[in-house]
């Protein structure tokens, strides 16, 4: 199984049954034929699982708004191919997929986050599916009909490659690139390049979480993605991780995925302050485990003055929020391992 090339792509949904059902409709168009999809529902409040359900049984009653016909449509005629399942009480139940099913649809029973929820995927993946690729992609995106192929091509080709990132390419704006993944900063930040050649594979640093492929021996290895994150920070600790051990990673020029920028983000963090809270958090609970404790506190001032700068001059927080906002995180950046959904709940609820 493993030896022909299969191919499982993960997306999340929460609360975005359109997105989702946009993105799934530009998947069941590519070109590559040889994948599975395995959607996992973090407890939507918005009827999600109904509605991608009531899509999947029959397409053509459901159009779709979008903005890339040429990867969307047409739609399916017939229903498509679908397992439901629940994860509930931290329990997957039993379920022996058949060569006909396309899309295993997960309804979890409360908000697992990122990690927790793209893992559990990546662990039907490999010990079920035996997929020999793991393709983690945001429900909020638009994939080109020929990125699938093109990425398989590549990681089939060079097997010195062990991660590859798609071309990130804006969804309101389809020429405009985002980035091509990222080189990172030895004080811990990484910075996106902003320009691919074509037909390039770009050697990068970071990998963004967005649009990931990931072959299922180096996952194996080297671990899932850190479930220390409820939202955020998860692909840059990986990405430290593949460097530590030197795996090849690459953005392949010829995956091309549009993405709504932030259209989670938003709708999980809220606003500015909120934001730049968590990836202070996020970060500092992630260099720990890559500084010595001494070489950490000293980073760590530095650190909450850049903070403090990007909440005052570039997100023009006033001045006593943003030095509210900086005193949280010092105070609970010292003091916690992790920023699982509990710290996360904690620590927001002083933003309501």
């Amino acid at each position: 199984m493993i030896g022909e090339k299969i191919l499982t792509i993960i997306t999340l949904n929460w609360n975005g049954w359109k997105d989702t059902i946009e993105c799934l409709s530009s998947i069941l168009n590519s070109f590559y034929k040889n994948y599975n999809i395995i959607c996992i529902d973090n407890s939507s409040s918005d009827n999600s699982v109904n509605k991608i359900k009531e899509w999947l049984k029959n397409p053509n009653r459901h159009p779709i708004e979008t903005k890339f016909s040429e990867y969307v449509l047409p739609l399916k005629k017939n229903p498509i191919p679908y397992i439901e399942l629940e994860f509930k009480n931290g329990q997957l139940e039993n379920f022996s997929p058949d060569k006909k099913t396309k899309i295993v649809l997960i309804k979890s029973d409360r908000n697992l986050g990122f990690a927790t929820a793209n893992n559990l995927g990546i662990k039907i993946a490999i010990n079920i599916f035996r997929s020999k690729y793991i393709f983690l992609l945001n429900n909020d995106t638009v994939i080109a009909s020929d990125a699938l192929q093109n990425l398989v091509n590549i990681l089939e080709e060079n097997k010195n490659i062990g991660v590859a990132q798609a071309a990130i390419y804006n969804y309101s704006d389809k020429n405009r690139l985002i980035h091509a993944g990222g080189y990172v900063l030895f004080w811990g930040q990484y910075k996106y390049y902003k320009s691919i050649s074509e037909h390039e594979l770009k050697k990068i640093k970071f990998a963004s979480g967005c649009a990931i492929c990931m072959r299922s021996e180096v996952l194996s290895k080297y671990g899932y993605l850190s479930e220390k994150f409820f939202f955020g920070e998860e692909d840059f600790e990986f990405s430290l991780r593949m460097n530590h051990h030197r795996i090849g990673m690459v953005c392949v020029s010829d995956c091309k995925v549009y993405h709504k920028i932030s259209v989670s983000s938003k709708k999980m963090i809220k606003n500015f302050q909120r934001s730049v809270v968590l990836y202070s958090l996020n970060r500092m609970v992630n260099m720990k485990d890559y500084y010595p404790v001494l070489i950490w506190y000293i980073w760590r001032i530095p650190a909450l003055i850049y903070f403090t700068v990007l909440l005052i001059f570039h997100y023009k927080v006033p001045i006593i929020k943003s030095l509210k906002s900086i005193c949280i995180v010092w105070y609970f950046s010292s003091r916690i391992k992790d920023m699982k959904k509990k710290n996360f709940d904690l620590i927001f609820e002083k933003f309501e």
